[in-house]
């Protein structure tokens, strides 16, 4: 009697445990993205008050490519999490900037990064018929894989590692900010509109470097350097 007791009670554990499984993995869904983005980063502190970086840089087109999984608490409110390569930039256009009555060119530059990056989102569904608008918004961290600076001069064109001492404005590898997404879903088939802010401080300058290229000289320890980008996927869920 005691063994079928036994063996009735692993038996209900079972069941209970494949049944939970099952309704947690049809509330799962996942699957892959492609999309095409515009970044830029802003800089701030003595770097802009002497010109050294004026104006402020323009915006970059990249592209970006991964896989999502999100889960449906409920049919309004759901959480996210994915993994994307993402290629991100700037460019600077040639400028001059006037020194006592001398002028100073400051030749065209463009910075171009490649991050993995991984979002936590929280999100809220809403039906229209046959479609599903929806609204996500949480942070996200990111790792520069790679990153490169191109400088073109009339003579010749320099490159440099972005993340290297050996650029004059070397960017730190790990970004965290926050996303806001919409986006709408139709069939297995989703089209999102994202807007990434960094919170992360990029700035990793070399005082001895910049002091040299700037009048006062001055210390730009203090300089920030913050990402940002404009971006559109396209979804298909498995």
């Amino acid at each position: 009697m005691k063994k079928i007791i036994i063996i009735f009670v692993a038996f209900v554990f079972c069941t209970i445990t494949v049944s939970a499984q099952s309704s947690f993995l049809k509330k799962v869904n996942y699957g892959v993205e492609v999309g095409t983005n515009i970044s830029s980063v802003n800089f701030s502190g003595r770097i802009v008050d002497w010109e050294l970086i004026n104006p402020q840089p323009e915006m970059k087109f990249g592209y970006q490519f991964g896989v999502f999984a999100n889960y449906h608490i409920n049919d309004l409110f759901m959480v996210e999490t994915g993994l994307s390569f993402m290629s991100k930039g700037y460019s600077l256009p040639k400028r001059t900037k006037s020194i006592g009555g001398f002028s100073i060119i400051k030749y065209s530059q463009t910075g171009s990064s490649y991050y993995l990056e991984m979002p936590f989102l929280f999100g809220v569904s809403y039906p229209i018929k046959e479609l599903v608008i929806h609204l996500k918004v949480g942070p996200y961290i990111a790792y520069g894989v790679s990153g490169n600076v191109e400088i073109e001069k009339p003579s010749a064109t320099i490159n440099s590692d972005m993340f290297s001492d050996e650029n004059i404005y070397p960017f730190k590898r790990f970004d965290y900010g926050g996303k806001l997404v919409l986006g709408i879903d139709f069939w297995k088939v989703s089209f999102d509109v994202y807007y990434d802010f960094g919170l992360a401080n990029l700035a990793n300058f070399d005082d001895s470097k910049l002091s040299s290229t700037a009048v006062g000289g001055g210390t730009f320890e203090n300089d920030k350097v913050h990402s940002y980008s404009i971006g559109l996927t396209a979804r298909y869920k498995f």
